[in-house]
């Protein structure tokens, strides 16, 4: 038998001056699954979504066609994670590893209406301690 849940909170507020607009933005979904893996193994509750992200963009409203905008953010894992491999745990990550971060300028299309496009570009990179399971 297995059963799954999920707690998702998203907050993501848009704050005007003049022309400038900023949307900072905060996700963070963290979910559990129960394993019950038979008479004589023990049951198991894993992490399925372990995540938080940040993210912030700043929009010039300049009533063009495309309207320019910078956009930075990170994400990381809220808790440990691990996967089953057989009937070992092995970690795959825990608060800040890994690590992700990304930047990206753009321009985006709608003349402030809920509909509209984006053309961006941009990188991202990503730190890390490289989580493994201890040798036992």
């Amino acid at each position: 038998m297995s059963l799954e849940g999920t707690l998702r909170l998203e907050y993501a507020p848009e704050l005007r001056w003049g022309r400038w607009q900023l949307q900072p933005g905060m996700r963070l979904r963290y979910g559990v699954q129960y394993l019950e893996l038979g008479e004589e193994l023990p049951s198991l509750v894993i992490p399925s979504d372990n995540e938080l992200r940040l993210e912030g963009r700043l929009r010039w409203r300049r009533g063009w066609i495309l309207d320019p905008y910078v956009t930075v953010g990170c994400s990381t894992a809220l808790g440990r994670s691990w996967r089953l491999q057989g009937l070992r745990r092995v970690e795959t990550a825990r608060w800040g590893d890994p690590l992700v971060w990304w930047q990206s300028l753009g321009a985006g299309y709608g003349g402030g209406g809920t509909v509209g496009s984006t053309l961006r570009g941009g990188s991202a990179a990503g730190a890390g301690t490289g989580v493994r399971a201890a040798d036992g």
